[in-house]
């Protein structure tokens, strides 16, 4: 009788430690689980957001500057031409595999910043190296260095960016509607507070990232 409840009892114990056993090795198989399925959504998710961007990092804009030829009233004559006003010329390039939609030019007045004046539509864009350019003249009374030609445009996905001279895209934010002057005078608020944080970190206090001198 004893021989046999103490037998009952060994074989209680090695039941509990296989139980044991099963459940750690259970427990171990979850977690290495859990991880790969964490592990290949990041990277699905690091993925999509890669192809996100992919299309608009390869929209850009540069910038040609016209100091201007005047003389001392605005229809003289300079070196025998007529004098000319002041002007920015903005080429917004398209240099992905797809198309760009909807694409403007917000002029922006960097004090405030504000909407300098009514912006610029240019269409759609071909890919692979599309291009087009805007002149805008400036009038007298504002400083070339106070203004900013901010790129607009939509993507073949239908998501829409802004893109400063100096590189810096961003998504526009949900509600703007095309054309609210909060898309490129936001843009530039945000390029300008990006180029002060390195200026300073440079030593050169005062970048205020319009168009250069």
């Amino acid at each position: 009788m004893l021989l046999a409840t103490q037998v009952t009892a060994i074989a209680t114990a090695v039941l509990a430690v296989f139980a044991f056993i099963t459940a750690w090795l259970a427990y171990r198989a979850w977690r290495s689980q859990s991880g790969e399925i964490r592990r290949l959504r990041d990277e699905r998710l690091q993925e999509a957001e890669e192809q996100r961007w992919a299309q608009a990092r390869r929209v850009y804009i540069d910038i040609d500057v016209f100091h201007g030829t005047r003389g001392p009233a605005p229809d003289d004559l300079v070196i025998g031409r007529i004098a000319r006003a002041p002007a920015i010329t903005a080429t917004i390039h398209n240099a992905s595999d797809r198309p760009i939609y909807d694409v403007r030019i917000h002029w922006v007045d960097l004090q405030g910043p504000t909407q300098a004046d009514a912006e610029d539509s240019l269409g759609t864009i071909a890919p692979g190296g599309g291009k087009s350019e805007k002149e805008h003249k400036v009038p007298e009374r504002r400083p070339l260095e106070r203004l900013m030609p901010i790129a607009y445009f939509r993507d073949s996905s239908g998501r829409r960016w802004t893109i400063t001279p100096n590189g810096y895209l961003a998504p526009v934010p949900p509600g703007l509607q095309p054309g609210a002057p909060a898309i490129g005078t936001g843009a530039a608020a945000q390029e300008t507070a990006r180029l002060q944080v390195l200026a300073r970190a440079r030593g050169n206090v005062g970048d205020g990232g319009g168009v250069p001198p």
